[in-house]
């Protein structure tokens, strides 16, 4: 009878070993988790710059192009 109690114990003991395991796991999870989704905006923001930067160096190459048609026509 004693061993079984003795096996019960050490069982309740090692289940209660795995469950905090888990729950420090799942606290890693949730921080990690938080700091990629930081990270995605963080990327979000960049890409929306670069987006608008390249924006404008089209809008300027256009005019660039525009301004060397209009000179070649007006010397000829």
């Amino acid at each position: 009878m004693a061993a079984i109690f003795k096996d019960l114990a050490t069982l309740v003991i090692d289940q209660g070993t795995v469950l905090d395991r888990i729950d420090y796991n799942m606290d890693c999870v949730v921080e990690k988790t938080k700091a990629g989704v930081k990270q995605l905006h963080k990327a979000d923001e960049y890409s929306k710059k670069s987006t608008r930067a390249i924006k404008c160096i089209a809008l300027l190459m256009t005019l660039i192009i525009v301004m060397v048609v209009i000179l070649v026509m007006k010397w000829k």
